[in-house]
């Protein structure tokens, strides 16, 4: 079993979405994940998100699936300096 903090994986794929000027729809047309899925997932359960969605997701975004698992306790790294560094 994986141990991530979902609220955290949630936030680091909105942040990176962001950074990467992408929209839920715009990741959705990338990664084939549809957009009612993405969205739930992002607002309500991100602990649902499948190891394939992530790796989907981080290949859009052009990051390290590791990048967006990280330990919310990963020293003092907040969630936009993790994904920033990777940008």
């Amino acid at each position: 079993m994986i141990n991530y903090d979902a609220t955290a994986l949630a936030a680091r794929i909105v942040y990176a979405m962001r950074a990467s000027r992408h929209t839920r729809s715009s990741l959705c047309e990338i990664t084939g994940i549809p957009y009612p899925r993405l969205t739930r997932r992002l607002r309500v359960a991100p602990e649902n998100f499948t190891i394939a969605e992530l790796v989907q997701i981080s290949a859009a975004l052009d990051l390290d699936p590791a990048l967006l698992m990280a330990p919310a306790s990963a020293g003092s790294a907040s969630t936009a300096s993790l994904v920033t560094a990777a940008i």
